[in-house]
């Protein structure tokens, strides 16, 4: 683990993955699966499943491993409006190093551009979770303004600070809708810097 964090403090040169799925795979295993009974609520017309001390046998997919559907490179760092010091905060909580820019200062940066986002009608763990999915967009010289936070990549947890900041990846901020506001606009407002 600590020569993982070394790797990750120096900078990693590999893409990471953002989006994943299982792969198909030829073999079914031997599941057992717990049998249900439905029952009558107390005081309600509705019923509800209790389990029985019965169990049956059922042949399911075995995926048992995943493989990327999308990668990036990780960037220099990330570029995070000054305004938005709730999601520093975590990313700190984290042990994620954040700096914050005293002057304006021109840097090599790219956008995202969301061509696509759907929010889940059903609350999960108390969020109505997002779908984000974005094109990286060509670099281009910006001005980033004082106040602007910056997370370097080449720290012990690169691999976090990824999985949080790439807009589409399953347990990201936009995700679990630290940008809805932005998001609502069509916008993602945090930027991958270049060296």
């Amino acid at each position: 683990l600590a020569a993982a964090d070394q790797r990750a403090a120096t900078g990693l040169s590999s893409a990471l993955g953002v989006t994943f799925r299982f792969p198909t795979q030829p073999d079914s295993t031997e599941i057992l699966v717990g049998s249900t009974v439905a029952v009558a609520s107390p005081g309600s017309d509705k019923t509800h499943l209790e389990a029985t001390d019965e169990a049956r046998s059922v042949r399911m997919a075995d995926q048992v491993r995943f493989e990327s559907a999308t990668s990036r490179l990780l960037p220099t760092a990330y570029a995070i409006p000054a305004g938005r010091s709730d999601l520093v905060a975590t990313l700190r909580r984290h042990g994620i190093r954040v700096d914050s820019l005293a002057a304006p200062t021109p840097r090599t940066a790219a956008a995202y551009r969301v061509t696509d986002q759907k929010q889940a009608e059903q609350a999960f763990q108390g969020h109505r979770v997002r779908t984000v999915q974005v094109e990286v967009q060509p670099s281009a010289s910006v001005a980033l303004p004082a106040g602007t936070f910056v997370v370097p990549t080449a720290q012990p947890l690169a691999r976090l600070i990824h999985a949080l900041l790439e807009p589409d990846g399953g347990d990201s901020f936009a995700t679990w809708n630290g940008f809805d506001d932005d998001l609502a606009r069509g916008v993602y407002p945090v930027l991958r810097l270049e060296p």
